[in-house]
């Protein structure tokens, strides 16, 4: 899953717009109740990824005070044994 932002564009592959599209579907069924921004994570190595980054993004949130923050998997989630993405965070 992913490669770099520039293998993406080149080879076609729809993951950064299904993505977008199943963000866009959960917070239509939530009627849009509150702000989101959709980030990425798992840059591996040096090539470009896309993003914003999360990590980053968090920190820019918190650097403005806000630390009411919900992340919410999208592409995929945590399940045991837990993958990197999980060891990211915890």
């Amino acid at each position: 899953m992913g490669g770099s932002e520039v293998l993406i564009t080149v080879t076609g592959d729809p993951y950064p717009a299904e993505v977008a599209a199943t963000v866009y579907a959960v917070m239509q069924r939530l009627n849009f109740k509150n702000p989101y921004r959709l980030v990425w994570q798992s840059q591996v190595g040096p090539s470009p990824w896309l993003g914003a980054q999360t990590s980053n993004t968090v920190e820019e949130y918190v650097k403005k005070g806000q630390t009411n923050l919900l992340l919410i998997p999208i592409a995929f989630t945590c399940l045991s044994p837990p993958p990197f993405t999980f060891m990211e965070y915890h």
